[in-house]
């Protein structure tokens, strides 16, 4: 895996826990996610596999 890959992946994660802490989880959607990480949301979806 590249380092790329784990900075990318590690912004999302970090991004979903920022959100779901601030609205709740039933609150956050995926484009939210990937707008603070910063990525677009195939990549988001693609992290939940």
């Amino acid at each position: 895996m590249s380092e790329t890959h784990l900075n990318t992946e590690q912004q999302i994660l970090q991004s979903a826990e920022e959100l779901f802490l601030e609205k709740g989880f039933s609150n956050t959607s995926t484009t939210e996610i990937a707008k603070r990480a910063g990525c677009n949301q195939a990549l988001v979806h693609l992290l939940c596999i």
